[in-house]
């Protein structure tokens, strides 16, 4: 056991100037956590070596009237002839009625009791033969890579295997890193003595990266405070904490509508093919970037022409010349301006709903706001774009790799230098540029006069072509290449390449697709489906697609193309065809 308080571990990276410049609390806290180390570690000791002590065996045994007499196993093991079968003698203990229940106290004694045992003789289970599962999903999950740490050395007891390669892939091995539940315990409650002794908020204390544990979580990771709700907590002496106040200081308080709603967006997916909470299927967690200054385009005429009716008779409708008298509190007008800054042309009406107030006061502060100087537009938002022959890179789907969407003004360009502009990829629909940014996709142009059921009417169908998506863990190549391993020692291999950079996995998650079977023939004529991979909002989703109509019963073939059947000396990853 150290007896040096751990900092800064593989939870946590090492803080650079800028961070200690933002957390000038860093003595204290590391102070504050040497204490809670030290306290801990006094208690713990002692505590330890009294429960040891407790497991000692007594002389003294407070013994039921018709419990036998113990007999130390050393003096039963002691009787028996070194030539007997030791192992039978003990089959023979355990097929007693019998057996001896040992309570031990406190004080150091103990009480025995007999327990009559129901013997039931089962005949002998043989093992189930090898398998494996798949978990099912009906949507491809983002995984990245591996962990850098080995969990297990597969194939451990086949000597075939060449395990030496394999651990190359690895820079450690996963039980070598040791669990120890009693540091989280010492990182909870020191965190719990700054946040409400010395009032500094666990993202301060996050920001000072001197605890072993992360608090809160970030970027898809779990952070100790969330995990802590999973595990009952140790009572020990000097422990303050519980699971109501780690939990209550975590969260923003109830009138905190600004960040409440930058935690709600944190979590939330803008990508059209999810809209939803906790997506685990694109490459980062990209949120929704935080609301640009407020840009509204209605006027006072623009509402009334739009509301027609007032809503009431506190409606703006009806009062439009003197400003009614407004007693806002500083929260009242902290939760308008965060509406306010989400949907600046919101009716007041509907404005007056949301902020509980009479339409008429929600229409004056809107322009209180719009009247107080705006901040200087920056340069870059400010320069004309200019017409210019732009090159893309990802309009192959086979050469697309997802961008992080750009949060800066004006267009993407040698000023901005965004991933949009390095890359040369198209701006996605989250980015924060101008719209008239060059590199945006460019909309349709359909006129509204022209018949849209003319195709229907005509039975132009769109045919039922798509037999299935092909999911699974979407990957990077350097994981490909450490399971490349285990799939050709297997010889079953699930591996789709979607680019140089991207690799879609079934092995371990997927659907029925993973089990669509090679043709037989090397041409592939007797293939009757094909695996297209397409761009669906900047998402690179697979598909089944029938070549010609497919009678039930039929068993649907695909050609895995000749890069799948790679030998032993091949460099390349087994994939499908992407034909």
């Amino acid at each position: 056991m150290s007896l040096v308080p751990p900092m800064s571990t593989s939870g946590q990276t090492e803080p650079n100037s800028d961070t200690t410049t933002l957390v000038p609390d860093r003595d204290l806290i590391h102070r504050v956590f040497a204490q809670v180390w030290t306290e801990f570690y006094k208690w713990e000791q002692q505590y330890s070596r009294d429960r040891v002590q407790n497991l000692s065996r007594s002389d003294h045994y407070h013994t039921s009237p018709s419990a036998p007499a113990i007999v130390k196993l050393s003096e039963r093991l002691s009787n028996v002839s070194m030539t007997q079968d030791v192992e039978m003698q003990l089959e023979m203990d355990r097929a007693r009625e019998t057996m001896q229940f040992e309570r031990f106290y406190e004080d150091g004694s103990s009480s025995i009791s007999p327990i009559t045992l129901h013997v039931i003789h089962a005949p002998e289970v043989q093992p189930h033969s090898s398998y494996e599962a798949c978990a099912p999903i009906q949507r491809s999950v983002f995984h990245g890579d591996d962990s850098d740490a080995m969990p297990f050395m597969p194939f451990a007891d086949e000597p075939e295997f060449d395990a030496h390669d394999y651990a190359q892939f690895y820079g450690s091995f996963a039980w070598e890193q040791d669990y120890d539940p009693d540091l989280e315990i010492i990182v909870l409650e020191a965190a719990h003595r700054l946040r409400n002794l010395h009032d500094i908020s666990f993202q301060r204390i996050d920001e000072s990266v001197l605890l072993p544990f992360t608090l809160l979580s970030k970027d898809g990771r779990t952070g100790l405070l969330e995990m802590s709700r999973s595990r009952d907590l140790l009572k020990w002496p000097g422990f303050t904490a519980t699971h109501h106040s780690l939990q209550a200081a975590s969260e923003p308080a109830a009138h905190d509508l600004r960040t409440r709603l930058k935690g709600a967006i944190s979590l939330f997916c803008p990508n059209l093919s999810c809209v939803q909470p906790w997506c685990s299927v694109h490459v980062e967690p990209y949120p929704i970037p935080n609301p640009k200054e407020p840009d509204p385009k209605l006027t006072r005429k623009g509402f009334i022409k739009v509301a027609g009716k007032p809503c009431g008779d506190d409606c703006f409708v009806n009062n439009q010349d003197s400003p009614p008298d407004i007693l806002w509190t500083e929260t009242d007008l902290e939760t308008f301006k965060v509406i306010f800054e989400v949907t600046p042309d919101t009716m007041p009406c509907d404005l007056a709903v949301l902020c509980r107030k009479p339409c008429r006061e929600v229409f004056h502060q809107r322009n209180v706001i719009l009247q107080s100087p705006a901040e200087p537009v920056p340069d870059s938002a400010k320069r004309k774009l200019r017409p210019r022959a732009l090159e893309f890179s990802g309009i192959d789907a086979n050469k697309f790799t997802p961008n992080k969407p750009c949060h800066h003004d004006g267009p993407c360009d040698s000023l901005s230098r965004c991933n949009c502009f390095l890359n040369k990829a198209h701006c996605q629909r989250n980015c924060h540029c101008t719209l008239k940014c060059g590199r945006r996709w460019r909309g349709c142009r359909c006129a509204t006069s022209k018949a849209h059921g003319s195709c229907i009417q005509r039975g132009h169908s769109k045919g039922l072509d798509v037999k299935e998506e092909y999911v699974g863990e979407i990957i990077y190549e350097a994981t490909t290449e450490s399971r490349q391993d285990v799939a050709k020692y297997r010889g079953r291999n699930y591996l789709f390449g979607l680019n140089d950079t991207l690799s879609l996995d079934s092995t371990y998650v997927g659907n029925a697709a993973r089990f669509i079977n090679h043709c037989a023939d090397t041409s592939g004529s007797l293939s009757n489906c094909r695996a297209c991979v397409r761009l669906v909002n900047d998402e690179h989703r697979i598909g089944i697609y029938a070549m010609q109509d497919i009678k039930a019963g039929d068993e649907i073939l695909i050609n895995y193309g000749p890069s799948f059947f790679l030998d032993n000396n091949g460099n390349k990853s087994v994939m499908l065809s992407q034909q």
